[in-house]
């Protein structure tokens, strides 16, 4: 089922693979909005993730031109900082007819201190630039699960909703 989001006259509309849905929707400053999707909780507590993040790029920029390789190192730096045994592979991508910085990463998410040594995690970020608009797809889910849902959750994210026209995919202005 499409989900939309709107956030300083953008819109974007996704497929959510089975089992997610909103989890939260966050705006800390006008500069910037964030949707939150994650599937329910499994036996062990842990959940999957999808995170949306629109940023006014005029906003936070101050007057200064941002490019998109400062703005996506941005982005992955902060999951980078939460992780150890970090590796990470960029590529060149398209999305909503913009380039962007696809990331794949994975990583150790350190637990608690009862839980000495963390678990393995992996994730993929696509990072683009729309005009004053800066954008992140996230995802991310821990192994065994990673393995199967990351690749399911990216070819949703990178497809347009269904019922919307191709050339208009992920995102859209709605001035």
């Amino acid at each position: 089922m499409p989900r939309t989001g709107a956030f300083g006259g953008y819109s974007f509309t996704l497929d959510l693979p089975p089992g997610y849905k909103l989890d939260s929707e966050a705006s800390p400053g006008p500069a910037l909005k964030t949707f939150g999707f994650a599937t329910g909780a499994r036996e062990d507590g842990t959940r999957g993730l999808i995170q949306v993040t629109l940023i006014s790029l005029i906003d936070v920029a101050s007057g200064r031109s941002v490019t998109l390789d400062a703005f996506a190192e941005s982005m992955i730096g902060g999951v980078k900082k939460r992780r150890t045994n970090w590796k990470a592979t960029k590529a060149d991508v398209l999305i909503a007819s913009a380039k962007a910085i696809r990331i794949e990463w994975s990583g150790t998410v350190e637990g608690p201190a009862e839980t000495p040594g963390g678990r393995s995690a992996r994730g993929v970020m696509i990072v683009a630039i729309r005009g004053e608009l800066g954008f992140s797809l996230h995802t991310q889910d821990l192994e065994p699960w990673s393995a199967s849902e990351v690749p399911i959750i990216v070819g949703a994210l990178c497809q347009p909703a269904r019922g919307h026209r191709p050339a208009r995919g992920f995102l859209s202005s709605t001035i």
